[in-house]
């Protein structure tokens, strides 16, 4: 009997960031305020794996009940990157492994560039280097 997906449960957890974040090519100044979504997903048969993810209602219904991969070397599914973290999570647990463990030894595709990288203004960042400006 497959193993399936039981309950996908998440929230947004608030943050601060201990300085001004910068623009990027893609934003303007980030601020201090970030929030994190967090997912646990619960398998039928008890087990669970939890981290990053961009689930929403829609997708957490689509989901529920559907079976589990049972092989992720080649990524998730493309269906089922919303909870790719608390998959890859849920699988090392299962591989009693850690996730940075399991992921190098079963290959996960990748983006080959960063989505938001801090580029902090440069007063801000001589302020910080120097003590004045």
């Amino acid at each position: 009997m497959a193993i399936t997906i039981a309950k996908i449960e998440w929230t947004r957890l608030p943050g601060r960031r201990p300085r001004l974040a910068g623009c990027n090519a893609r934003l303007g100044v980030h601020g201090q305020a970030l929030s994190c979504s967090l997912a646990r997903v619960t398998a039928s048969d008890g087990a669970q794996g939890w981290g990053w993810s961009a689930v929403t209602r829609e997708n957490a219904a689509a989901l529920l009940g559907q079976p589990i991969p049972d092989d992720l070397r080649g990524g998730v599914p493309v269906d089922w990157r919303a909870i790719e973290y608390p998959l890859l999570d849920l699988a090392a647990r299962r591989a009693g492994q850690s996730v940075y463990a399991y992921v190098a030894r079963h290959p996960v595709p990748a983006p080959t560039t960063a989505r938001c990288i801090d580029e902090l203004h440069l007063e801000y960042a001589c302020r910080g280097l120097t003590g004045k400006w």
